[in-house]
């Protein structure tokens, strides 16, 4: 059976969060769990305490890092979509930085068989997510890591 799951949110799917979609019902129904405006908040958050240097723990924002850590082992559906709504934003080198080799890199980590599939088609569909991409270290099972590289483009 495959993991790919095509009601999963997409970069697409993630900027029309970002935007007010007008039927947030659609976005339950596709798997989105957080209300559109609480995924803008976080990106925000996320994207300000990164652009700062991340490393201030006393930092207003910092909850915007935690989250990573407290949702990704039960909840990675939440961490792909704010990991697409920060790319979608268009954030600076420094935090698209972290964001790969921080966030996607864990995802891909931790949930890889769920997700690759996902991270196969984004990197196929959304230009600056394969460049994201290039961004994570080596991780996952052998199987899952070579289709990360084939995703970016290097076998």
């Amino acid at each position: 059976m495959s993991a790919f799951d095509p009601k999963r949110i997409s970069h697409f799917l993630a900027r029309e969060a970002l935007e007010g979609w007008s039927e947030p019902s659609s976005l339950y129904n596709a798997g989105f769990c957080m209300k559109p405006s609480e995924l803008s908040n976080w990106v925000d958050a996320y994207i300000t305490v990164q652009g700062a240097g991340g490393l201030d723990a006393h930092h207003p924002h910092w909850w915007a890092i935690e989250r990573f850590f407290e949702l990704m082992p039960e909840h990675p559906d939440e961490c792909w979509q704010a990991i697409l709504a920060i790319l979608d934003r268009e954030p600076s080198e420094a935090v698209l930085g972290i964001l790969g080799a921080g966030p996607l890199e864990d995802l891909i980590h931790q949930h890889g068989a769920a997700f690759i599939e996902s991270v196969e088609f984004e990197a196929r569909e959304n230009p600056p997510f394969k460049a994201l991409l290039s961004r994570v270290w080596e991780s996952s099972t052998p199987e899952i890591w070579m289709r990360v590289q084939r995703a970016r483009g290097e076998i």
